[in-house]
């Protein structure tokens, strides 16, 4: 995790676009602790049923591992798309009516 964190501050850093970086950064990490613990309790629930004890344990674990992997990758992904929208659309204000 602490490679990971290191490997993101210097992907912020050396970005043309750091806002957008950050936001991508910050969504992927959020992205990957909902799926770490959503995937790992799946995993463990999974385990228990085959195997009690032993089986909760490694299903478990492998589940963190691939949700927080999985979360990241696709928090990642999507907020960079929601980015470059949002950053492409032009808002007008509303018109403002006279006070009486």
């Amino acid at each position: 995790m602490v490679v990971g964190v290191a490997l993101d501050v210097i992907s912020i850093v050396q970005a043309s676009k750091p806002f957008r970086r950050t936001t991508q950064v910050v969504t992927a990490w959020t992205s990957a602790g909902l799926g770490w613990r959503t995937v790992g309790a799946g995993g463990a629930a999974l385990g228990t049923f085959i195997e009690p004890g032993g089986g909760t344990i490694v299903a478990g674990a492998i589940g963190c591992v691939v949700g927080g992997v999985g979360g990241y990758f696709v928090g990642e992904k999507i907020r960079g798309v929601v980015y470059d929208w949002a950053e492409g659309t032009f808002f007008t204000a509303l018109p403002v009516a006279p006070i009486p």
